[in-house]
C-alpha cells in the first residue's frame, strides 16, 4: 500500500507542476511583432486627430484613414531633451508618409508616422524620422 500512496503522490505532484508550468506560460505574452505599416501620400487630415493617405495596392489606388489618440512628438534634440509637438496640420498635403498603426474594430490606430518626402519648399520637418503619436503609460510609483 505504501507504494500506491507514494506513487500516487508523485502522480499529483506531476499534475500539479505541469498544470503550474502551462498557466504560466500562458501568462507570458506574445511574442512581439512590428506594427503594419501603409507609405502613400497624405491627401486629408482634420489638423487634429484623423489623416488619410493614398496609395497603391497591388496597381489599384487605396486610401488609409487613421486616427491618433495622442499628439505627434517631434524626437528631443540633444540639447532640449524635451520633443516638440508635430500637429497634424503643420503636415502639408502631398507630403510622402509612411504610417505605423495597429487596426481596431473602431478605426486604425497611427502609432507612429514618418514623413518620407516633405513637398513644401523651406519645411523644417525632419525627414526618415520615426515620430511616435501615442501617450505613453504612466506607471504608479510604489
Amino acid at each position: 500500500m505504501g507504494t500506491l500512496a507514494s506513487g500516487l503522490t508523485c502522480a499529483f505532484a506531476l499534475i500539479l507542476t505541469l498544470a503550474t508550468f502551462a498557466q504560466t506560460n500562458a501568462s507570458l505574452p506574445a511574442k512581439a511583432h512590428p506594427a503594419p505599416q501603409v507609405s502613400g501620400k497624405l491627401i486629408d487630415t482634420d489638423g487634429i486627430r484623423r489623416l488619410s493617405v493614398a496609395y497603391q495596392q497591388d496597381s489599384n489606388p487605396r486610401t488609409f484613414t487613421g486616427t491618433i489618440n495622442a499628439e505627434c512628438a517631434l524626437p528631443a534634440s540633444a540639447a532640449s531633451g524635451n520633443g516638440k509637438p508635430l500637429p497634424l496640420s503643420e503636415i502639408p498635403i502631398g507630403t510622402e508618409m509612411t504610417l505605423f498603426y495597429v487596426p481596431r474594430k473602431s478605426g486604425n490606430v497611427v502609432l507612429a508616422l514618418r514623413l518620407d518626402q516633405v513637398r513644401h519648399k523651406g519645411s523644417q520637418l525632419p525627414q526618415g524620422v520615426s515620430i511616435p503619436c501615442f501617450a505613453q503609460a504612466q506607471q504608479s510609483k510604489p
